[in-house]
């Protein structure tokens, strides 16, 4: 995967509108959800000034019972926010826009418990569960998040050259918590056998949570210079820095046993505070070559250089075997890297309607310090992953443009992977470089219009992600849990592929119909990389079916729809895990249960 772009639609500096639109949802075996959006357009300077509003709310209803707290269609979620976006264009080459957007985020534990067998301590607690979306989580704290982005951009055509400056403000709050109940129930078994009960009381932190309150904020500035179109040469250079800073606690808290949610008051008995400061500079560059009119050679490289400070301290502790123990002074540790990263792209055109490409590039991630102030010191950072990848591709057009069909062949070498590990005496899960893996596949894909009205779209992937070295560390896990070269990288689904038809047409003058087929296939993945891990757990293998049809108006001011999402009704296990300590009787998150839904629009000018 990848980072995935969002480019919102600027004002429009010549004309009044805007849309609403409204929706209304069933889910099978849970509660309704609704949504409304809105956005109103309106110049304030005819071509020299405008301003858009965007605003969104949704409410999504639960579909998983709680059997512990007896509570239904759990899972719940409530979102809303908005945008203002504002162009000023003082002169044909100058071009401002600024932004500021909110969004809030008010949601319950949307997982259920797919695995309970496979609890070591399961003949002990006997729960009936629900063969599908039953969950045995005995806390239910929401998960809330408060994100605002502020974006200053300034475009200047200088005749010769573009100058670009972009600046952004990232301010993140989010109150995010795990059930730690199973820990402390794991802790007064293992304290009975031990006939140790009598010392520890594991029984006063049933039911408990762990709650993590955050804040991040994060400035980035960029400055980039890019020539005009050349029949020889094209260029872009260009600089950027950011700073982000974050602050965590991780706080045990009682739970209301009746209700699972907090006391009131709350009631803290373990808290550890963690401040992770990162500093990003990097200066870039790229140039592409027209040897000839078919011919295109594209060079970049990019310098990068970051330092990463994590200090932290435990100022509230509790006595307890393993997981409790005394207070920390705040302790400081560090990590940083510098290097290059490089990118070559050659293309050819073959035909008018073909062009083929081979594309060789790399790319990092940072390194840094784990957030446990507690691990041994061998432990506690760990060093940036990187990988090559190679693409060779085509893409072509046939038929006056009415079939269009890309497809590529890749190979990506992972080195100095960054993996997730627990320590030997499994109380804490940190972040460590093992191994290497190498990602061969294949893309495909097309898109068809056979006549005005009826769009046809298919693509399918094949990745075969494999471990090429071992992951052997004496430092953590036991050996038989780490991967082997051969070993499957987890959550990568060897097959994937869509196939999707769209069909308008028109009814009388006034109206036109449409109707749209959608089927999605994920392959088999699973959660961790050896087939001996007993915590391993596997997903996908399904497809998704999913219809809509629709009425509107021929001049595009309205329309109504219809629509049934997993039409089948399946089972499509998205994410699945085991935590032994904290989540041992698995966690599943899935495509909810067949939906069916209203949508209705307006547009208006």
């Amino acid at each position: 995967g990848g980072a995935i772009r969002l480019i919102s639609n600027k004002p429009e500096l010549d004309q009044v509108d805007g849309s609403i639109e409204t929706g209304y949802a069933v889910t099978q075996g849970g509660s309704p959800s609704w949504q409304t959006n809105a956005v109103f357009n309106l110049p304030l300077i005819q071509n020299k000034l405008a301003v858009r509003v965007v605003a969104n709310k949704k409410d999504t209803g639960g579909y998983i019972d709680n059997v512990v707290l007896n509570r239904n269609n759990v899972g719940k979620s409530s979102e809303g926010g908005g945008r203002v976006l504002v162009r000023y264009q003082p002169t044909d080459k100058v071009t401002i826009d600024a932004s500021f957007s909110t969004e809030a985020t008010n949601a319950q534990p949307n997982f259920w418990t797919p695995y309970p067998e496979r609890w070591a301590l399961a003949p002990l607690y006997p729960v009936d569960l629900p063969s599908r979306y039953g969950s045995e989580i005995a806390t239910l704290v929401p998960y809330r998040d408060k994100t605002n982005i502020s974006n200053l951009t300034l475009n200047w055509d200088l005749d010769w050259a573009t100058l670009t400056a972009v600046s952004s403000y990232f301010d993140r709050a989010s109150y995010y918590n795990q059930d730690s109940t199973p820990l402390f129930q794991y802790a007064k078994y293992l304290l009975g056998e031990l006939g140790l009960s009598h010392v520890y009381n594991a029984d006063q932190y049933i039911p408990s949570y762990l709650y993590y309150p955050g804040q991040t904020t994060d400035w980035s500035n960029e400055l980039r210079l890019s020539s005009k179109d050349n029949d020889t040469l094209d260029w872009t250079a260009g600089l950027y820095e950011e700073q982000r800073k974050s602050s965590l606690f991780s706080e045990y808290e009682y739970a209301d046993p009746t209700t699972g949610g907090p006391l009131s008051p709350s009631e803290i008995f373990y808290r550890r505070y963690i401040d992770d400061d990162l500093q990003q500079k990097a200066a870039y560059g790229e140039v592409t070559w027209h040897v000839t009119q078919d011919l295109n050679i594209t060079g970049g490289l990019r310098y990068y250089n970051y330092d990463k400070d994590i200090t932290g301290y435990t100022d509230l502790n509790f006595n307890f075997p393993l997981i409790g123990g005394g207070t920390i002074p705040p302790t400081t540790v560090s990590a940083g890297q510098s290097g290059w990263l490089k990118k070559l792209d050659i293309s050819y055109t073959l035909a008018p309607n073909a062009m083929v490409y081979a594309l060789a590039a790399d790319g990092m991630r940072p390194g840094g310090a784990n957030q446990l102030i507690n691990l041994p010191i061998n432990l506690t950072t760990y060093k940036a992953d990187w990988l090559w990848n190679y693409e060779l591709g085509i893409k072509s057009n046939w038929f006056d443009h009415k079939l269009y069909m890309t497809a590529d062949v890749y190979q990506i070498n992972w080195h100095n992977m960054q993996v997730s590990a627990i320590t030997l005496d499994g109380t804490s899960e940190f972040i460590t470089n093992a191994g290497a893996a190498r990602m061969r596949g294949f893309e495909w894909e097309t898109f068809y219009r056979p006549f005005n009205g009826l769009d046809i779209t298919a693509n399918f992937n094949y990745v075969n992600a494999v471990l090429t070295q071992n992951q052997i560390s004496n430092s953590y896990e036991e050996q038989d849990v780490l991967g082997l070269v051969g070993d499957r990288v987890p959550y990568t689904p060897k097959y994937t592929g869509a196939l999707s038809a769209a069909y308008r047409w028109p009814m009388g003058d006034n109206f036109e119909g449409m109707a749209r087929l959608d089927a999605n296939y994920v392959g088999t993945s699973y959660s961790t990389f050896r087939p001996t891990d007993p915590t391993r757990t596997s997903m996908g293998n399904y497809t998704m079916t999913n219809a809509r049809i629709g009425l509107e108006d021929a001049g595009g001011n309205w329309g109504a729809y219809l629509y049934v999402d997993n039409m089948f009704n399946k089972l499509a296990l998205v994410s699945t895990g085991i935590q032994t300590y904290y989540a041992p009787f698995g966690e599943a998150y899935t495509v909810p249960p067949r939906t069916i839904g209203i949508d209705l629009k307006y547009n208006f000018q």
